[in-house]
């Protein structure tokens, strides 16, 4: 099976772009992070109310997808780290989301 393309790290761009290094890019590593340091943004108790993403996009302003706060962690490392990026072995398309490649890898790949 494939396995997921993993860089080295990243710089939090959180709101105003902390700038802080992480260096393992898992949901679970960036969402300590975010909790870390950036607990006033998020609410601290329950993982299950909806947030907003403020991590800057290139153009420098925020992402503002509304997702559960629980979910960030994976969105930012898929979304915006793209560091879950997987590539088919029959056509190589990229997906940014291993369930994405199994979805289509079930349905018959049709090799480019």
């Amino acid at each position: 099976a494939p396995t997921p393309t993993c860089t080295s790290g990243a710089v939090c761009m959180w709101g105003t772009a902390c700038g802080l290094p992480i260096s393992e890019l898992s949901a679970i590593a960036i969402m300590r992070h975010l909790k870390q340091y950036h607990h006033a943004e998020l609410h601290p108790l329950c993982l299950r109310i909806r947030s907003v993403c403020q991590w800057r996009t290139s153009n420098g302003s925020p992402c503002g997808n509304p997702l559960l706060t629980r979910n960030l962690g994976k969105h930012i490392a898929t979304v915006h780290l793209r560091a879950t990026t997987m590539t088919c072995p029959g056509c190589g398309w990229v997906f940014t989301r291993p369930d994405s490649l199994k979805c289509h890898l079930r349905n018959g790949c049709k090799r480019g």
